[in-house]
């Protein structure tokens, strides 16, 4: 029996490589394939989010023009080609009659 506190040596080459196991066993081995996998999905990841931002932006530049061309339509209804008011309504803006409008004038 060796005496206490003896731990045998054992060489280098004999050694039961644990630590490999135990990386591999909660999964912290990295290797290239799993970086380049991460890194391929979050670049994927980013295209989809860029690509959302962009609909987004088109869908509200689509409703400013929809607003815009609303507008233009109730302007021509108001007024007739030559500038001068069409309906009443429109003659009251120009005359400060309504009283929305008269802090303009």
């Amino acid at each position: 029996m060796p005496p206490v506190g003896f731990e045998p040596t054992i060489p280098a080459g004999e050694q039961p490589q644990f630590q490999d196991l135990d990386r591999a066993a909660i999964g912290t081995v990295t290797t290239t394939a799993t970086t380049t996998t991460t890194l391929l999905l979050l670049l994927i990841l980013l295209l989809l989010q860029l690509l959302l931002l962009l609909l987004l932006l088109l869908l509200l530049l689509q409703l400013l023009l929809t607003i815009t061309n609303q507008f233009l339509t109730y302007l021509r209804r108001q007024f007739n080609s030559t500038g001068q008011p069409a309906t009443q309504e429109a003659q009251n803006i120009q005359n400060c009659q309504t009283p929305i409008y008269k802090h303009r004038c």
